[in-house]
């Protein structure tokens, strides 16, 4: 057992690991955090290319556009008073409103110290549980459980807001690098029915001074849709803003 994951266990709290994951990626300072690269989105035999640009911040707002070669889909994501809101432009410019239950789990799905950042600079808003240590794609991990403390339920009454709002969170045991997100997403009109999302970050690099994840391949349902490689990296103590 690594002293990391000694220490996770006999008494650091899950805020002070979160604290140590974000210093380790040269991350205390940073308030907003502005990526570019590549992007490739498996389609059956076929695969979609381009660019993307991301940008997300502490407060809670992030912007990622993706150029590829069959049209251009931004996604908006913005928190206003505690309140979290979204929306996705599609390839023809025209903006969609994204469904309550899908806006609770991280947006900034591509940039994660700034997601773990945002969790610390929110206390009361969410729970950090420290589940155990287990492996996680290979590589020998913490396992953290982040969900509103509130049991409240949805407008509807059927669903748990902290179960749509949870996210589990695993760090590399020995560098406490982020290894991967899993959360749901739902359908717009079904907050009932979960489609499991996984986001796995690999290959880190020392970009702009700060450690970010060349790769970062978001699953759903167990299938791969899009990787992201990032070549260029700026970070800020500034938020963002979205068009």
């Amino acid at each position: 057992m690594t002293a990391t994951r000694t220490r996770a266990q006999q008494g650091t709290t899950p805020q002070q690991v979160f604290q140590s994951a974000i210093a380790s990626l040269n991350s205390g300072n940073v308030g907003a955090l502005q990526l570019s690269g590549t992007i490739e989105a498996p389609a059956g035999e076929d695969s979609d290319t381009g660019t993307f640009s991301g940008q997300c911040s502490i407060s809670g707002t992030s912007q990622l556009q993706m150029q590829l070669s069959s049209g251009t889909r931004t996604e908006n994501s913005l928190i206003a008073a505690g309140v979290a809101s979204g929306s996705w432009v599609d390839e023809q410019g025209t903006a969609h409103a994204m469904a309550p239950q899908n806006v609770q789990t991280p947006a900034a799905w591509f940039c994660p110290q700034v997601v773990l950042s945002s969790i610390l600079k929110s206390p009361g808003s969410m729970t950090i549980q420290f589940v155990g240590s287990e492996t996680k794609n290979g590589i020998a991990a913490l396992h953290y459980l982040v969900a509103p403390p509130s049991l409240s339920s949805a407008s509807d009454g059927s669903s748990s807001i902290s179960a749509i709002a949870q996210t589990d969170i695993y760090l590399n045991a020995t560098t406490l690098q982020p290894v991967a997100f899993d959360f749901n997403a739902h359908p717009d009109n079904n907050a009932l029915v979960n489609i499991p999302i996984e986001i796995q970050f690999s290959n880190y690099v020392n970009l702009g001074g700060v450690l970010v994840p060349g790769t970062v391949s978001k699953y759903m349902n167990g299938a791969l849709v899009v990787t992201l490689q990032a070549t260029s990296a700026t970070p800020s103590a500034s938020s963002v803003t979205t068009n």
